[in-house]
């Protein structure tokens, strides 16, 4: 397989004023095939093309007083994959489009508080209208860190994720929402030396980030726990 194609970038940020700016991109790019895809080429030569994607984003950034900045962003990404119909024993190039805007609100609260909070919304289509797997019309996030103390800091943390399809079919079974809970804590024995423990799905929510079928899906890990130690020299 042999591909020659270019990436072209572009972007321009404005500055309204010393807490405003505004900013806009656009950006093309392509994925080649790679590893296991070749096995499945057979003699269509159409399917050795790389993916391709259309990237527009347009928003603005605005520095709160009290020390937190807001996020504003549209997007929108055109993806052009090839295909084969054995049907019609022609190639060709299946179209999707994602549009959406996010959401963010990061920064220090007070002294001790950081706070990253974000909301996304996603219009995710075929070209055939149906919508694609795995694209949840809504996901929200949630993260805190509290300094109890010059050693110990508190961590929690919310991940909130709408239904989804399983596949791109219009008939596809739904992967349903969920809201997972994450909580950690970090103590500084001394100066050099640091102990972590982190908890991930506190209530034990049983959920599935990934489909692969309409029967097969990855189930998310129930409820864990990680301990470290950190030390400098």
């Amino acid at each position: 397989d042999s591909d020659f194609t270019t990436s072209p970038r572009v972007g321009v940020t404005f500055d309204v004023t010393n807490e405003a700016m505004l900013y806009a991109a656009y950006s093309e790019s392509f994925a080649p095939k790679a590893g296991d895809q070749y096995a499945k080429i057979g003699s269509h030569d159409s399917k050795t093309d790389p993916d391709t994607f259309e990237n527009l984003e347009f928003g603005l950034k605005y520095d709160l007083p009290m020390g937190l900045t807001f996020s504003a962003a549209y997007f929108e990404v055109e993806a052009n994959k090839p295909d084969y119909d054995t049907s019609t024993m022609t190639s060709t190039m299946v179209k999707s489009e994602v549009t959406g805007f996010e959401l963010a609100l990061t920064g220090s609260l007070t002294d001790k508080w950081f706070l990253s909070a974000g909301y996304t919304a996603l219009d995710a289509q075929s070209s055939s209208g149906v919508r694609l797997r795995e694209a949840p019309e809504s996901m929200f996030s949630l993260w805190n860190n509290y300094l109890v103390s010059d050693r110990l800091a508190l961590n929690l943390g919310i991940i909130y994720q709408d239904e989804s399809k399983s596949t791109n079919s219009a008939s596809s079974p739904l992967l349903p929402d969920y809201t997972r809970v994450d909580v950690g804590a970090s103590y500084g024995l001394t100066e050099n030396t640091r102990v972590r423990l982190h908890v991930e799905n506190l209530f034990d929510e049983l959920y599935f980030p990934h489909s692969h079928s309409t029967h097969q899906a990855s189930v998310g890990a129930p409820i864990h726990a990680t301990f470290g130690v950190t030390s400098s020299f």
